[in-house]
């Protein structure tokens, strides 16, 4: 007897439904779960992935869409050979209204992933599964992981340019309108590198030497300089 577990992964947990089999009235299926206690919350710890596991799943059913959550048990199911399949976010929401859930609770997705595996209609024009199948090829997988995280490096380094351009309009005026651009082939900004390290460019020490911020005793801080050195490393 399969085992499928739908887990509706959310920021550091999850919540989780196990079916063996289509239920035949899914609203009232779901009110009897909830009734005896059994959509069950579980923690990225020890102990989570000890409740998960307790359950014997066959395998478990995720939505895509919190990659750096599910990852936790992602990696749990591959380390103990459990199936994993995933359902996306439009199907997924096709399927809730479909079986009746007009809210997005947790157990109702939970319950509406697990469902979606023995759900007879849930296919493909040729047959299969409306699984996403591409997300079991391990160099795509890959590749979209390095995407995300240079995508969350982006959104840090463009929060901390932005202050970096309020501090130089003090201490370094007419370099806060510079196009602060990483260069293809040093791999960092030129102007906040020099910020950052206080080497030597004869380009950037002869703008400065020409800047009015020194004539009004205002001199860039180690703050600034500490500041530019966090976007150069996160630009490597």
């Amino acid at each position: 007897m399969k085992r499928i577990i739908g887990l509706d992964v959310g920021r550091g947990s999850a919540v989780l439904c196990c079916l063996h089999k289509f239920p035949s009235n899914i609203q009232q299926h779901y009110k009897l779960l909830r009734r005896e206690k059994k959509f069950h919350k579980i923690v990225c710890s020890r102990a989570g992935a000890e409740k998960l596991l307790s359950l014997a799943p066959t395998a478990i059913i995720l939505e895509p869409s919190g990659h750096w959550y599910s990852h936790f048990w992602v990696a749990i199911a591959k380390t103990n050979n459990i199936d994993i399949f995933w359902i996306g976010h439009t199907d997924l929401a096709g399927q809730r209204k479909h079986y009746g859930f007009t809210n997005k609770r947790d157990e109702e997705d939970a319950l509406c992933l697990a469902a979606c595996y023995f759900d007879p209609q849930f296919i493909n024009e040729d047959g299969s599964k409306r699984f996403i199948k591409y997300y079991q090829d391990e160099i795509i997988a890959n590749l979209r992981e390095l995407f995300l995280e240079k995508e969350q490096l982006q959104k840090l380094r463009t929060n901390l340019v932005s202050q970096l351009r309020q501090r130089l309009c003090i201490e370094f005026p007419e370099a806060a309108r510079h196009t602060l651009r990483i260069s293809e082939l040093k791999g960092y900004t030129p102007l906040i590198y020099w910020l950052a390290k206080s080497q030597t460019n004869n380009r950037y020490a002869r703008k400065y030497s020409q800047s009015i911020a020194p004539e009004l005793g205002i001199s860039i801080t180690d703050y600034t300089r500490a500041h530019a050195q966090t976007i150069v490393d996160l630009e490597i």
